[in-house]
C-alpha cells in the first residue's frame, strides 16, 4: 500500500495513527444564494431588450473565449436553482409596477362590465329621474360612467361603458375563450 506525501494542506491524524485529509467544505444542493457577480449577470440579463444572456453573462465579467462559450456557460448558470429563483424574484420586482396597474385595468374592466344603470340614477315613485348621490355611489360604477349631463330643466342623460366590451377584455385576460371566438359577434 502506497502512503500518500502530505501536501500544503493540514492533516489530521485518525485514530489508528495514519494521516487523513480534513473534510472539504461543501455547498448544499440548491443553496440560496447567488454571488455578486451572478447577481451582476440576472440585471445584465433583464436590463437586455433581448434577454441574450451569452452578451450578459460577458458585460457581467465573466471570462471566455467566444459567444458560443458565453452561452453554454450562461446556459448553465441559469440552470441553477438559486439563480432561477434571484431572476423571478429581480423579474417580480421589476414587474410589479405593471402587475398593479393591471389590476386595476382587470378591476375597471369588471366593475364596467357589472355596472347597472340602476346603480347611478333612481327613480321616484312619481317617475322623476335622479341621480344618486356620489356617497352612495361604489368607485367602481362611477369609473363605468361614461358621460352624464344634467339639463337645465334637470333632465338626466347618462352613458356607461360598453359592457361587452368590458366583458370581452376580461374572457380574453382569463383566457376562457379564444379571441376569434368573440370577434364575429
Amino acid at each position: 500500500m502506497e502512503r500518500k506525501k502530505p501536501g500544503p494542506m493540514s492533516r489530521l491524524p485518525s485514530d489508528h495513527g495514519a494521516i487523513q485529509e480534513p473534510p472539504r467544505p461543501t455547498r448544499p444542493r440548491g443553496h440560496d444564494h447567488v454571488t455578486e457577480r451572478q447577481h451582476r449577470f440576472l440585471l445584465e440579463v433583464l436590463a437586455d431588450p433581448t434577454r441574450n444572456a451569452a452578451q450578459a453573462h460577458m458585460r457581467a465579467g465573466y471570462r471566455v473565449r467566444n459567444a458560443r462559450v458565453a452561452s453554454a456557460a450562461a446556459s448553465r448558470m441559469l440552470t441553477r436553482v438559486s439563480v432561477r429563483r434571484e431572476y423571478r424574484r429581480l423579474l417580480d420586482e421589476l414587474n410589479a409596477p405593471l402587475r398593479a396597474q393591471a389590476e386595476a385595468l382587470v378591476a375597471h374592466c369588471f366593475s364596467t362590465a357589472c355596472a347597472d344603470i340602476t346603480d347611478v340614477i333612481l327613480w321616484d315613485s312619481a317617475g322623476r329621474v335622479t341621480v344618486r348621490p356620489l356617497e352612495h355611489t361604489d368607485a367602481g360604477v362611477r369609473a363605468a360612467v361614461s358621460r352624464m349631463i344634467i339639463g337645465p330643466q334637470g333632465q338626466v342623460r347618462v352613458e356607461m361603458g360598453s359592457r361587452d366590451s368590458a366583458a370581452r377584455a376580461l374572457i380574453a385576460f382569463l383566457g376562457l375563450c379564444e379571441r376569434r371566438s368573440w370577434r364575429a359577434a
